[in-house]
């Protein structure tokens, strides 16, 4: 009996194969004002058939110029009737919680100087790697990120540790302790606004070899909407965590070098 092959996984393949043949053409993209960028950035490969440059650098110089100049495809309206559906869903669950119970905490935060998310992933076909949501490809600040930065924070500046295991919970010790829940839910914080994408560059220098430029994306000037569920009193302070865990120890790459620092939105 012949065994089956054992089947590979395989990188997706890009939606178009860059060459002279293909119907689609590099000036096409700059047309796509409401583009999916998850799609544009990862998966679209674009050629106009010249053999000046490889179509892997044509491609990349032609969805970086349509990222910034449409803002990674992210319209007014789409941003708009996004944050009106998140509005609807904190009118729904203020409403299914008995009074007093639950408390929705919202705040506004502005981007100082420039923010860079998902710098490295390798699944984007363009190395423009930027962290975008699976439905409508817009930039987002991830909740399980921001959780992470708010609960360093509160440790490294020695917050009370019961009100730190009433928010972030308490994980295990041993075998026969289960560890305890947050109260608190940070929810993933969703752009207030079109995005403002800019075109950066990360230049490695190795031993005697000549320098590479790396192009990524970047974001500044833009604004999120911090969200968070639980306890009246206790979502309000971890609330006022988050906003300090975001002007001091920032969010995303590259914080060490002046990246991805917040501050809320006047």
């Amino acid at each position: 009996m012949t065994r089956p092959q054992r089947r590979t996984r395989e990188a997706p393949s890009p939606l178009l194969v860059w060459g002279p043949k293909q119907s689609l053409q590099l000036g096409t993209i700059a047309r796509a004002e409401t583009a999916n960028a998850l799609v544009t950035t990862r998966y679209l490969a674009l050629g106009d058939g010249t053999a000046e440059k490889t179509g892997r650098e044509q491609a990349t110089d032609q969805v970086s110029r349509w990222a910034v100049n449409h803002h990674l495809g992210a319209s007014q309206v789409a941003v708009q009737a996004r944050t009106a559906r998140r509005a609807l869903i904190v009118r729904r669950m203020s409403s299914a919680a008995a009074p007093g119970t639950m408390r929705v905490e919202t705040t506004t935060v502005l981007t100082e100087g420039r923010l860079v998310l998902g710098l490295g992933d390798h699944r984007a076909s363009h190395d423009l790697s930027i962290v975008m949501d699976g439905t409508y490809g817009h930039p987002y600040l991830p909740g399980s990120g921001i959780k992470g930065v708010t609960a360093a924070w509160a440790r490294s500046t020695h917050q009370d540790s019961t009100l730190r295991e009433q928010v972030f919970g308490r994980a295990p010790t041993s075998k026969d302790d289960d560890g305890t829940r947050g109260q608190i839910v940070f929810h993933d914080a969703l752009l207030d606004g079109q995005p403002h994408v800019i075109t950066d560059v990360l230049t490695p220098h190795l031993d005697g070899a000549n320098p590479i430029p790396v192009r990524f994306l970047a974001l500044s000037n833009t604004r999120f909407t911090l969200m968070l569920t639980g306890p009246a009193g206790l979502t309000q302070q971890a609330m006022t965590w988050l906003l300090a865990a975001l002007d001091t120890l920032g969010f995303g790459a590259k914080t060490a070098a002046g990246y991805g620092y917040l501050v809320k939105a006047q």
